[in-house]
């Protein structure tokens, strides 16, 4: 996918992806190591966790939509490809902590998912 078109947006805010929202995708092993490869990647781009995590729910049984979501992260990797997480010096000791959830947010399951994010000063650290 080196010569895809970058996006801007990981994911789109338009569309849903649930268990059996489309046709089997005929790759499921491509599929595990493409997400598998996300996953480890969302370690050091957080902006990544969020829509891997979703992706990685169908990891078991994806679909043709789910496919078509991890090639979109693909093409937004494409567009971010020289950003990266700068961690600034600072004597600042001071942890401030964010979270959000959403409640029964999955069509297929009802369950909830939660958001955090943990600053040390002004750097993002987890």
């Amino acid at each position: 996918m080196h010569r895809c078109k970058p996006l801007v947006k990981p994911m789109s805010t338009s569309i849903k992806i649930h268990r059996n929202d489309s046709p089997p995708f005929n790759d499921s092993s491509l599929y595990r190591q493409i997400v598998e490869a996300l996953q480890y990647l969302s370690l050091i781009r957080p902006d990544l966790s969020f829509v891997v995590n979703k992706v990685r729910q169908f990891i078991h049984n994806p679909s043709t939509n789910q496919w078509d979501a991890v090639k979109r992260i693909l093409q937004f990797l494409q567009h971010t490809k020289d950003m990266f997480l700068f961690i600034p010096k600072s004597d600042s000791q001071f942890i401030q902590a964010f979270t959000d959830a959403d409640r029964a947010g999955t069509f297929d399951d009802k369950k909830s998912t939660s958001v955090y994010a943990i600053f040390m000063g002004f750097a993002l650290v987890s």
